[in-house]
């Protein structure tokens, strides 16, 4: 009994401190296209600042609680030499898409989580943030990232993946450094946001997936059918 006690503990507290939900998947990077997607910041202007809204349906959190910080990733070779001294803010929000080029969330109602250098690690950039962010698993979240050193590596080297059209404003430019304080500059809006990683929350299970072919009470099904179903919301 003290040793099953012992293992469930154990698979309680490995859980806790591994928690974290992933949104978006896949290893797509723009590289020096200019009409890149720029998330979570820029590596081919010299500044960058964007935001990007994330639903209470994207985030399927089991419950309420505290992120501690995020992952951005991207390939375990790519520079971020001349684009690694970022600020970010995260806020909780109704909003569910931006509504014009320039509907930036203010900095008023976003906490600024982080600011500082941070590295590639092995394809990973870790932010762990001065303090934790409360989430309260109703509203939807606003991740926004300036980057501040003057340079840059080359291209857009972040993983990005498609998601709901206008989640994402960003402006970048060679010469113009925003301030998102009293950001006045025109954005882009776009479906495209970077595989991210939550850190401190733990997703819902998984629904069971609806199968969609053979369809129910179907008749003269093949032996061996071919069966099709819809994708279920945070599986992987």
């Amino acid at each position: 009994m003290k040793k099953l006690l012992l293992m469930c503990f154990g698979l309680l507290f490995g859980t806790l401190i591994n928690a974290q939900i992933t949104l978006g998947s896949g290893t797509s990077a723009a590289g020096t296209s200019t009409s890149a997607t720029t998330v979570p910041w820029s590596a081919y202007y010299n500044f960058s600042y964007s935001q990007q809204i994330l639903t209470k349906a994207n985030i399927n959190a089991s419950a309420a609680g505290n992120i501690t910080g995020l992952k951005f990733y991207l390939g375990s070779s790519s520079a971020l030499t001349n684009s690694n001294e970022i600020v970010v803010y995260v806020g909780l929000t109704n909003k569910a898409t931006f509504t014009s080029t320039t509907d930036w969330v203010p900095t008023s109602a976003l906490t600024q989580v982080f600011s500082g250098t941070v590295t590639n690690n092995a394809g990973v950039v870790e932010i762990t943030f001065s303090a934790p962010f409360a989430y309260d698993n109703t509203s939807n979240i606003v991740i926004a990232v300036d980057e501040n050193k003057a340079g840059n590596d080359g291209g857009e080297v972040f993983y990005t993946y498609t998601n709901t059209a206008n989640q994402t404003l960003y402006y970048r430019s060679d010469s113009v450094n925003p301030n998102p304080a009293s950001i006045t500059q025109t954005g882009t809006r776009s479906a495209l946001q970077s595989v991210t990683s939550i850190l401190g929350l733990t997703p819902l299970s998984p629904p069971c997936p609806v199968v969609s072919a053979p369809v129910a009470t179907a008749t003269n099904v093949a032996i061996l059918p071919t069966i099709s179903w819809a994708t279920s919301l945070s599986a992987t």
